[in-house]
């Protein structure tokens, strides 16, 4: 006996069913994904999208980065996630976020902006030119559409100096060290010496700004004594000045071998530095003739025997 068997139609119906709206869901599902990516941008970790107008009123004289109906990159930058950009009225560009790295400084020097006043070299915040504030370490979603990053070393004032700031812009000034008003404030419009002092550590400074010198504090000692291999081995050469000489009371040339101890204070380190430039010629100028000076005159009134004896006879 021959048996057959026959599947129903409705399975084969089934199968075409499945086939055809899985079809269909695929092609809806590349068109969303058409749409989606058309229409909105994702913006991965460290990095920030720049949008430019493609049409708007025209930028004002000098200035580079748009704001909202303007043509051109528009200021304010999109930051991490998923973001709507009409894809006729605005191109799009995916860009890094600048990062300042340890022990640096970020300075911004803005390509566009009002123009600065005559006489002025640093920018505040809407100004063209090198800006007044700096980046500290970090990421920042800055618009280089806009701006230049420049990133100079951070200042570092080492255990054993204190930090003299001189600001390198502003009007002249005729006094060594600016000096405060009655409520300690200084004047930011004057070029000098500042009377205040940073201490030991790290500062983000714009160098543009303010030159900081590294002065050494402390207590330190100069020798006075004759030139030679035995001394030179027990004394830095920059620390060993000529003996001091003076005729004795009697008429006697008499030279001596000394050792003169001295201090900075930190708060008298910036008249010092603007008066002197540096501690070697603090030595040179003020302790070296000091010591000799004192020697002559107060050397004089001594006999040899008072020297020999040390009493004064």
């Amino acid at each position: 006996m021959d048996i057959s068997f026959t599947p129903p139609r409705r399975v084969a119906r089934w199968k075409w069913l499945l086939a055809f709206w899985g079809g269909i869901s695929l092609v809806a599902l590349i068109a969303f994904l058409t749409a989606w990516n058309t229409f909105f941008a994702y913006v991965p970790p460290g990095h920030h999208l720049v949008v430019i107008a493609k049409d708007g009123a025209p930028l004002p004289p000098g200035h580079v980065l748009a704001e909202p109906g303007q043509k051109g990159p528009l200021a304010t930058v999109l930051a991490e996630g998923w973001h709507f950009v009409m894809p006729i009225a605005y191109e799009r560009k995916l860009e890094p976020n600048t990062t300042i790295a340890a022990g640096k400084v970020g300075v911004v020097t803005a390509l566009g902006g009002e123009a600065l006043p005559a006489g002025e070299i640093l920018a505040d915040e809407g100004q063209q030119g090198i800006q007044r504030r700096v980046l500290p370490p970090g990421a920042y979603r800055l618009n280089l559409h806009g701006y230049k990053v420049e990133q100079k070393p951070a200042t570092e004032i080492p255990v054993g100096y204190v930090g003299v700031q001189r600001r390198r812009v502003g009007r002249e000034s005729d006094e060594a060290v600016i000096e405060a008003d009655p409520n300690g404030r200084i004047a930011a419009d004057r070029k000098g010496f500042l009377p205040t002092i940073l201490q030991p550590g790290l500062y983000y400074i714009n160098p543009y700004e303010y030159d900081v010198i590294p002065s050494e504090v402390g207590i330190f000692q100069t020798t006075f004594a004759k030139d030679d291999a035995a001394n030179r081995l027990q004394v830095a050469d920059s620390q060993l000045r000529t003996p001091i000489t003076f005729t004795s009371r009697g008429g006697f040339p008499i030279s001596v071998d000394c050792t003169v101890e001295w201090e900075v204070l930190p708060e008298d380190m910036p008249r010092l530095v603007a008066e002197y430039g540096s501690r070697s010629r603090i030595e040179e100028n003020v302790i070296d003739l000091q010591t000799h000076a004192i020697g002559r005159d107060k050397g004089s009134e001594y006999g040899v025997l008072d020297l020999l004896e040390g009493v004064k006879r």
